[in-house]
């Protein structure tokens, strides 16, 4: 076998007589003129591929808490969500342990809270669910809403849902439900505490 490497070709049928010549020569000393510049082409190709093995962007680091998968949601998500006429900005992280959360900074009047969970349901969907708190100025519960939606990402960076919400006051008496519909879209890989 380590003869073959060193000759250009095999024994011929004969007992003595052996092809001895190198690579890319042939016995009258014609030059293989189509061969060489491919092999001088791969040669070149591989010392560079050796040399260079992989771009900076495969070794780029990704964020703590980010996955590379990025047909799932795992990340920081601003957007709009639509209900019962009203259109509200929310903000929703969702981290790679299935965990989600929404908040509304608090104000003078109070704000709102959320935790869930959310699981994949299809390569470009997934649902999730949860309880969202809404507080008064002092920090004080003043109801909460259960919601679920089921969700579509759109590319790499949005994703919209459809869903519905059921309101309860701060005692948990059901006050109805609406439908609603959210169109998120991605500013950062690495999801935010919840």
């Amino acid at each position: 076998m380590g003869r073959g490497r060193a000759t250009a070709g095999a024994q011929s049928a004969g007992p003595a007589r052996r092809r001895t010549e190198t690579l890319g020569v042939r016995s009258t000393g014609a030059v293989r003129s189509r061969r060489r510049p491919a092999r001088i082409a791969g040669a070149v190709l591989l010392g560079v591929a050796l040399a260079f093995p992989a771009s900076a962007a495969a070794h780029a680091v990704a964020p703590a808490g980010a996955v590379k998968d990025r047909s799932a949601p795992v990340g920081l998500w601003t957007g709009t969500v639509t209900f019962s006429g009203t259109e509200i900005e929310a903000t929703m992280s969702f981290a790679a342990d299935g965990t989600m959360c929404s908040s509304q900074p608090p104000g003078p009047e109070g704000g709102a809270e959320a935790r869930g969970r959310w699981w994949r349901a299809g390569t470009a969907t997934f649902s999730f669910r949860g309880t969202e708190r809404f507080f008064d100025g002092s920090g004080a519960t003043t109801g909460h809403l259960r919601f679920r939606h089921d969700a579509t990402l759109v590319g790499v960076a949005w994703f919209t849902t459809t869903g519905v919400g059921t309101y309860f006051d701060a005692d948990g008496n059901e006050l109805g439900s609406t439908p609603a519909t959210a169109r998120m879209k991605r500013v950062s890989p690495a999801p935010q505490q919840c």
